[in-house]
């Protein structure tokens, strides 16, 4: 039975992206689905962020009913969205970054999607493009590996598939009912550049997920923006400390005889050290390189990784042309 098209919130938090935010706006404006009201969460912009959609709400003649601007003090993008949900009042909410896009029939064929799927999908997500980048050529799906043949399709070990970061589920892609909003728990303060990871995983355990084979949403990384995700995925002591207390809580979420899932979310442990051990060389900070290779052995102890421990003890200079060469490559 087909149900009426309800009214979705689609909500964004922003800081500093004034011009950025405004093309934003344009692609939910745009959309050919027309059920929608935005909400937009400003956390303590110092640009002309606030006069800008003053201007944008008048220039369009959207009133509260249908444009709700919030603000706050800076706190970070996971309270900013927490701050959003506060204020929901539909039955649907889609989240969407402020310096990202949606292309116009985002909304209508995720909601089609959902109709197909029926009560137990209360999630909907679409492939994505990346934009503005000549380091990623390529979609969100491809990334992943993620090969459908069908214009929808069921995720299925949706929650091990986020554990390994093969989910392919970008935020901005997401269309959920707002009431698995209790379940998740919504977003983790702590968190600055894995709040999304953090939330799909949750979100995969609190229902069954679709998605729309196509690629609906310009993801956009330019490099070298003073706000933006790549500077801070660029900075290994930030990178170490965020994925360390997202695995640490969710190995502590986990339940004891989940075998299986512990020994899953170590692996990843164990590929974050390792990682990190790369990161370190390249910089030249071998006593920490050190560290993090023998944190790697010991998370789940095997040959691969008590060699590059070793190696990393007895000859650091020869391990960083290995292993650090190859990540300074990728940044120059």
């Amino acid at each position: 039975m087909i149900q009426p098209t309800p009214l979705v919130s689609v909500l964004i938090p922003t800081y500093n992206r004034s011009k950025l935010l405004l093309r934003s706006l344009d692609s939910v404006l745009a959309q050919s689905y027309g059920h929608w009201q935005i909400i937009v969460v400003d956390d303590g912009s110092t640009d002309d962020t606030r006069s800008a959609l003053a201007s944008y709400r008048n220039r369009h003649s959207l009133d509260e009913s249908r444009f709700l601007y919030l603000y706050q003090e800076n706190q970070g993008k996971s309270v900013a969205l927490n701050r959003g949900i506060q204020e929901l009042r539909t039955d649907w909410v889609a989240f969407l970054d402020s310096d990202d896009v949606w292309l116009p029939e985002k909304l209508e064929q995720q909601w089609a999607a959902l109709q197909s799927f029926g009560e137990g999908y209360g999630a909907c997500f679409t492939d994505g493009r990346y934009v503005n980048t000549p380091a990623v050529e390529t979609t969100v799906f491809a990334r992943v590996g993620r090969v459908c043949d069908t214009p929808t399709a069921a995720l299925n070990d949706a929650t091990d598939l986020v554990l390994q970061d093969r989910g392919g589920i970008v935020f901005p892609s997401i269309f959920m009912r707002t009431s698995l909003l209790k379940k998740t728990g919504g977003f983790d303060p702590y968190l600055r550049i894995a709040e999304d990871r953090d939330f799909t995983y949750r979100l995969t355990q609190a229902t069954s997920l679709c998605f729309v084979n196509e690629p609906l949403v310009e993801i956009d990384r330019t490099p070298g923006r003073a706000v933006g995700l790549i500077e801070l995925l660029s900075a290994p002591a930030v990178l170490l400390d965020q994925h360390l207390y997202l695995y640490r809580k969710w190995l502590d979420a986990c339940l004891p005889d989940d075998h299986r899932r512990r020994e899953m979310i170590r692996r990843s442990l164990q590929t974050l050290h390792s990682q990190m051990v790369n990161q370190f060389l390249a910089l030249g900070d071998y006593r920490v390189a050190r560290e993090q290779a023998e944190r790697a052995y010991r998370t789940l102890p095997g040959f691969r990784y008590w060699a590059k421990w070793r190696l990393t003890t007895i000859a650091p200079g020869l391990i960083r042309r290995i292993y650090g060469n190859s990540v300074l490559a990728t940044h120059r």
